[in-house]
């Protein structure tokens, strides 16, 4: 019996073609009825419940076979992964061997994947409007579709089927001619981490589109701000010099309220005078050491549309770096024309790349406080698995092992960028090493 099993198990590793397999299987039938047709006994209807449990590993293993012809590495890697699994492939072929074979597989697809995201960026820097943009969406959901589920380089092509889907919102946007609709699809974009995790979309792109929108808008809504905007320019420095922020709100105020004009123009000089408003209780947080009103007020910002958007934030950033220092010990820094949320995730990335974890999670912890609703699920995730390896080490230090693996073992369950996914592994190998 086990002669004949090792035999099978020798053909099987040779095996090129289906109707090799074929043979296989025939002679292990014909051994089960010529060796095991004599009686029913308990012994008996065990070794025919090994040759079965055998002919069903090559039936598998002729469907991973077929699915290597289809060119379907998705499939392969899903039969792999059952007969690892299986009692039946222990049983004919070493479970180590077919390991090595689906871990093999599984960085070709890797390799693949990360090959195909680094060619995308050029093609998509060429791509001329929406119908080319859906061509290579198409192209990556095909790769995508062919590729094992919760695997790591799905995980990867489900954020570029995200990013490449907003972007298409932002053509499409940009396509119909309404500079208000873009300037919302862009703002969408932006917020979500995700559609800048792989490196697709240049935020020159994004700002290149949003300048083109905010000078296509309305032509008389223009003429309006050429005529009101020097009386509020005139107003905003006076007041910057003074570092009088109250008198601008007064004026901004008497604008409102005896000026003749209406409509988008008024919602904007309101939302200014808000703006200003909001900045005088910054100004007060930072005097009082006051983090509760810091963080009420930080996380308030002007509209991208808004024509003193750039006056705002020459103000705003400057108390947002003190604040963010001064609370939370954070050195924070902009790019041009960038928001709080996004300056923060780059400190965050930055913070990571350098392994330093109390600062990435001090970062994700800020944006989380400041606005609930920005908060994005890669967010909630870069700060659930940072938290879990921070307590993991903290545990580890204290000599609690069994509870620092159980804690460095929930950051697996996070890949992407920014996650202590490496340090995690490194960490439980020391840990198990050690018992």
């Amino acid at each position: 019996m086990e002669t004949q099993l090792k035999l099978a198990a020798e053909a099987v590793m040779k095996a090129k073609t289906l109707p090799e397999l074929d043979a296989v299987t025939d002679d292990l039938t014909h051994f089960s009825s010529e060796e095991l047709n004599r009686g029913s006994s308990p012994q008996i209807n065990r070794l025919r419940n090994r040759i079965s449990q055998a002919q069903s590993f090559i039936n598998r293993w002729q469907e991973y076979f077929l699915a290597g012809v289809e060119e379907n590495p998705g499939r392969q890697l899903e039969i792999l992964n059952d007969l690892t699994r299986s009692r039946s492939s222990y049983r004919l072929l070493a479970p180590e061997f077919l390991t090595s074979l689906r871990d093999s597989l599984l960085k070709q697809q890797v390799a693949k994947v990360d090959q195909v995201v680094e060619s995308l960026k050029p093609r998509l820097a060429k791509a001329k409007g929406v119908d080319d943009v859906q061509i290579l969406l198409e192209e990556i959901q095909q790769l995508q579709n062919g590729l094992t589920y919760s695997s790591v380089p799905r995980r990867k092509l489900e954020r570029v089927v995200t990013t490449l889907n907003y972007w298409l919102q932002v053509l499409s946007a940009e396509a119909s001619g309404q500079s208000q609709n873009l300037l919302g699809q862009l703002n969408n974009m932006e917020s979500n981490s995700y559609n800048f995790q792989a490196d697709l979309i240049d935020q020159d792109w994004v700002e290149a589109k949003r300048r083109q929108a905010l000078a296509n808008l309305n032509p008389e809504y223009q003429k309006r701000v050429k005529v009101l905007r020097p009386l509020v320019d005139e107003a905003l420095v006076a007041s910057t010099k003074q570092g009088d922020l109250e008198s601008l709100h007064i004026t901004l105020e008497t604008l409102l309220n005896h000026s003749n004009f209406s409509g988008q123009l008024r919602s904007q000089i309101n939302d200014l005078r808000n703006e200003v408003r909001s900045l005088s209780r910054l100004h007060e947080s930072l005097k009082d050491q006051d983090e509760a009103l810091f963080l009420k007020e930080a996380g308030k910002k002007l509209s991208d549309s808004n024509p003193w958007v750039g006056f705002s934030r020459s103000l705003r950033q400057p108390l947002l770096v003190k604040g963010a220092e001064q609370f939370y010990g954070l050195k924070l820094s902009f790019k041009k024309d960038q928001n709080l949320h996004p300056a923060l995730r780059d400190l965050a990335s930055a913070a990571a790349g350098k392994n330093d974890w109390k600062t990435a999670l001090s970062a994700h912890q800020l944006i989380t406080r400041l606005s609930p609703q920005e908060v994005v699920t890669s967010d909630q995730q870069r700060l659930a698995a940072i938290q879990a390896y921070l307590e993991g080490m903290r545990l580890k230090e204290a000599g609690e092992k069994d509870l620092a693996m159980a804690s460095l073992q929930l950051v697996l369950y996070h890949d992407g960028t920014g996650v202590p996914r490496q340090q995690a592994i490194a960490a439980l190998q020391e840990l198990r090493a050690a018992r």
